[in-house]
């Protein structure tokens, strides 16, 4: 197991919600992004999002996730972009803001997702589908 799951394994342990470890994630990386201010920042921020955007669509790919057929198949489909768009951005200075969008819209999606399920007081799995 790879560190990047492992600290995300460790951190459904903590209590926290596969869900709201997933927002924290993308907060954590728009944060970065948002922040890069030197051309190493830059890289950094880079990496760390394809290396979420790589874990994610791994974990969508999973025979064990739960999410409905055509979702998967859009977040792998988005992934991939994300990642081919993050690899160029490291060899230019291409503006991040398309990343930092897309990563809002799934703090968005899955906080509106956490409610719902709040709501219906079901537990669900996370974009990632590792059962907590």
């Amino acid at each position: 197991m790879n560190y990047a799951v492992s600290r995300y394994v460790r951190q459904t342990d903590s209590g926290l919600s596969s869900k709201d470890v997933e927002i924290d994630s993308f907060k954590r990386a728009n944060n970065l992004l948002l922040n890069a201010g030197t051309v190493d920042e830059r890289r950094s921020a880079l990496r760390i999002n394809y290396m979420m955007w790589s874990i994610l669509t791994r974990g969508v790919d999973r025979t064990d996730n739960l999410l409905p057929d055509l979702l998967k198949k859009d977040l792998i489909s988005l992934g991939g972009w994300v990642m081919n768009f993050s690899n160029a951005a490291l060899n230019d200075s291409s503006d991040l803001q398309p990343l930092i969008d897309i990563n809002r819209d799934m703090i968005d999606g899955l906080n509106q997702s956490k409610e719902v399920a709040q709501q219906k007081s079901e537990r669900h799995d996370g974009v990632f589908g590792m059962a907590v």
